[in-house]
């Protein structure tokens, strides 16, 4: 309490207050937003599917050159291509696991492997570790509460290039700051423990839901 008086906030609740208050600003909205669509490339049976055009990838190219693919800056930059154009809810999981099916049977089918299937088959799996990434970042707020009266155009320039903005929420006088954290994109070599991932839980819950369980 005694640390939350002296950064301004009364209670816990005022806390909570300003913390919502950024989330649900323009700014947070869109964050999240494009959190949830990232996240949605790698929700439902898209690891399955991921992990097999990887193999086909590591086929071609070899496990250093199949890595090289999927981790480099082209691969990240076409993978973020209109990302704004993209789902955030159930109907982006499902639209990543039909595109990650439909391209894995493709490379195990009789389409020819060129650039252009290779293109796609890097782009999605670099959007799945992507979206792998995106299940455990850490979004932290900064609260600011400086004078308004007083500050000067080239403290309101500081504050603009340190990424502070007001809130201006219930006649808020606070400053928020908005950055993600743990952003290092997952390895590859992940791929492998994130296709049977989703099975591995399902046993565990079935197993404690079942008659004999119970009984214990």
């Amino acid at each position: 309490e005694g640390d939350l008086a002296r950064a301004g906030f009364g209670s816990v609740d005022a806390l909570v207050d300003a913390t919502v208050d950024a989330l649900l600003s323009p700014l947070g909205m869109r964050l999240v937003a494009r959190l949830l669509r990232a996240q949605a490339w790698a929700g439902g049976e898209t690891a399955y599917f991921a992990h097999g055009l990887y193999r086909e990838l590591v086929v071609r190219h070899g496990e250093d050159g199949a890595e090289a693919l999927v981790r480099a800056g082209a691969a990240v930059e076409s993978a973020l291509e209109d990302i704004e154009l993209l789902p955030c809810d159930e109907t982006g999981i499902d639209i990543a696991g039909t595109r990650l099916g439909d391209l894995l049977e493709s490379a195990r089918g009789d389409t020819p492997w060129g650039e252009q299937l290779e293109r796609e088959v890097v782009r999605w799996c670099c959007r799945f570790l992507l979206g792998r990434t995106a299940h455990d970042i850490s979004i932290m707020l900064s609260f600011l509460r400086p004078d308004a009266r007083s500050l000067s155009p080239r403290d309101r320039a500081l504050l603009d290039h340190m990424r502070y903005w007001p809130l201006h929420s219930k006649g808020s006088d606070l400053w928020c700051c908005m950055t993600v954290v743990d952003i290092d994109q997952k390895p590859p070599s992940r791929l492998q423990d994130y296709a049977t991932q989703l099975d591995e839980f399902a046993k565990v819950y079935f197993d404690k839901k079942s008659p004999a369980a119970s009984r214990a």
